[in-house]
């Protein structure tokens, strides 16, 4: 997979193997292909044993323990450090300082402020780049050919706005697809705002919706400048995880029906 938006990156990640960097950290939004950026650094190292890591206290002591045990190369892959609790962080920490010769260490986080200086002064940064929308098709051809020509005509898969969206895309059912589909046919509807609501944020077997997904995906059908400001909104109140998705879809839809025209 080579994708335009990578290929600074994997650039750069060329470097860092040539010089056997020990420690990188890959920062990017989610859906940037960090992850997959993390196992081709162990490509690029011509290293085959990649171990990914959950940002827990107790999944790094333990890595530890196995790369201390070892004799032959392995990278490791702490995957959203910054979604970890704080002593997470503070543990890798102790490991980056005291780093094995053949351990190679590669963090990806979505915000670089939610980690201590410390662990950063210690890597070399790698940044990724915003998928733009040929890198999302690119993406989706590349990952399922059949399925992108099935899907490529839709509104849905219009609404990717990231790589890990494509997959999300593919994992949904033909009945949830043709729900959401229909689903702007809802926020106009006759019914309630709390049925509006409900309907926005669950497929018709009552699972939850990806409302994130949803909300873009319902700028994209209604196709009015006031709506996607509407929606843009609403987005940005997601972003901040402060605010739960159903007073987002709630806020969406009382936006859409009642303000200003």
């Amino acid at each position: 997979m080579n994708l335009k938006c990578q290929s600074e990156p994997l650039n750069t990640l060329q470097r860092l193997a040539e010089r056997r960097c020990h420690s990188v950290l890959i920062v990017g939004s989610p859906g940037s292909g960090k992850s997959w950026l993390a196992k081709r650094y162990a490509e690029l190292l011509n290293i085959p044993d990649y171990a990914k890591v959950e940002p827990t206290v107790a999944s790094i002591r333990e890595i530890e323990d196995i790369c201390n045990s070892l004799s032959t190369p392995l990278v490791v892959g702490i995957e959203n450090l910054d979604s970890g609790v704080a002593g997470a962080s503070y543990t890798l920490l102790k490991f980056l300082e005291e780093p094995q010769d053949n351990t190679y260490v590669v963090v990806t986080v979505r915000n670089l402020y939610m980690i201590p200086d410390t662990i950063v002064s210690r890597c070399q940064v790698v940044w990724t780049s915003e998928p733009r929308s040929q890198d999302i098709v690119d993406f989706a051809r590349m990952t399922d050919s059949h399925k992108y020509d099935i899907l490529g005509l839709t509104d849905v898969f219009s609404a990717c706005a990231s790589l890990s969206d494509v997959l999300q895309v593919y994992a949904m059912s033909s009945q949830q697809l043709d729900y959401l589909n229909r689903i702007h046919e809802v926020v106009f509807s006759s019914e309630n705002v709390s049925s509006t609501v409900w309907k926005l944020g669950h497929y018709a077997d009552n699972s939850a919706t990806p409302v994130e997904f949803v909300i873009r995906l319902l700028i994209k059908k209604l196709n009015d400048f006031r709506i996607f400001e509407y929606g843009r909104s609403c987005l940005q109140d997601l972003s901040t995880n402060r605010i739960a998705s159903h007073a987002v879809l709630t806020k969406f839809v009382m936006d859409c029906r009642y303000g200003q025209r």
